[in-house]
């Protein structure tokens, strides 16, 4: 905080501003690409959408979760891959997810039959990850009773999914936002592993596992680190089966 403090001292600008120190960025996203073997991190461009920090992240080699057309457009302007461009909200408008589709981008998330069926019609032979309503005990902002289905109804939704000529890739969930409890993220991938291992048994091939958001910045409460948190999805992935090395992308 220090050296941010020095650096704007020495700037020639009208206040209030905003300074963002690029290499910060970057090493966070570091931080949690090395945290979990083999994960792809998908940075949430509502987050911050400013055109030097999307350019820092994409020479990084990140990948990129949108939620508008704006948005992919911003990531398309700046060259960004369409296979890196990926939507893990399951309410989407209709030009959205006809965007994403005219675009190439085709991996997005739902959590109803009418979601489904809006793919369908608008996005054919889409990849389709099913949001799993899990706890989200320890987060500062609860999204559990917003979005995803529970576990019995997804695999509904893959058989679906399936069935209407889209592709069922796998599932996605989030722990919610400032999440401080590591153990939030075991027992959502626990709940994950029960529907992806019954997929499975009916010839439901799936490769995506969408650790969702929640990661907690550091400051007030006590916080778990990126680094504990990593620890925790790493042993879990693992003991459900799930992990990189099993094919899990």
């Amino acid at each position: 905080m220090d050296d941010l403090l020095e650096a704007a001292s020495k700037l020639d600008q009208p206040t209030p501003f905003l300074l963002v120190d690029l290499e910060r960025v970057c090493q966070r996203y570091r931080a949690i690409r090395d945290c979990v073997a083999g994960v792809e991190v998908f940075y949430a461009v509502k987050a911050n959408d400013h055109p030097t920090i999307l350019r820092v992240l994409r020479d990084e080699g990140a990948c990129f979760e949108v939620s508008s057309i704006a948005e992919m457009q911003a990531l398309r302007d700046l060259g960004v891959k369409p296979q890196c461009i990926a939507s893990f909200n399951p309410i989407k408008t209709p030009r959205f997810v006809a965007a994403m589709h005219a675009g190439g981008s085709t991996l997005m998330a739902v959590d109803s039959i009418d979601e489904v069926d809006k793919m369908a019609a608008l996005a054919p032979e889409a990849e389709v990850a099913v949001r799993i309503n899990v706890e989200n005990e320890g987060s500062d902002w609860p999204l559990d009773d917003k979005f995803g289905v529970e576990p019995y109804e997804a695999l509904a939704l893959l058989r679906q999914a399936r069935d209407m000529g889209l592709r069922p890739a796998g599932l996605t969930f989030h722990v919610g936002s400032q999440c401080r409890n590591a153990d939030s993220w075991r027992l959502a991938i626990e709940r994950c592993a029960g529907v992806w291992h019954e997929a499975a048994a009916e010839g439901i091939r799936l490769d995506v596992l969408s650790l969702g958001g929640g990661i907690p910045a550091q400051h007030g409460k006590p916080t778990p680190t990126i680094a504990e948190i990593g620890e925790t999805i790493t042993k879990a992935l693992c003991q459900a089966g799930l992990s990189a090395a099993d094919g899990v992308r």
